[in-house]
């Protein structure tokens, strides 16, 4: 599953909803936080402010080619280290519990 599916999660018509949310966006945050710098400017870039692969090479100052490899590998690292903390599951209404 993808970081930016993660963020679009929620649990409706549950007082505890928007906790959990919270939790969740808090806790993929803190895996993004640790990348290295470029991945994780990339990630924030492209997935928390919008812009395309073009405006984020271009804020980055680098191709857009190498702009992708730099988001991709900063996406790849959290997915790994969530998938070993927590167990994902974005079909249920609680998405994430921890391992």
């Amino acid at each position: 599953m993808a970081l930016d599916q993660a963020e679009e999660v929620h649990a409706p018509d549950r007082p505890e909803g928007d906790a959990l949310q919270a939790e969740m966006s808090g806790c993929i945050l803190g895996h993004v936080t640790r990348l290295p710098e470029r991945q994780r400017e990339a990630v924030l870039l492209h997935h928390f402010a919008g812009l395309s692969h073009r405006e984020m090479a271009a804020a980055l100052e680098i191709s857009e080619g190498n702009a992708r490899v730099i988001l991709h590998r900063g996406l790849a690292a959290p997915r790994a280290s969530l998938g070993r903390e927590c167990i994902l599951d974005f079909g249920n209404d609680i998405p994430c519990e921890r391992r």
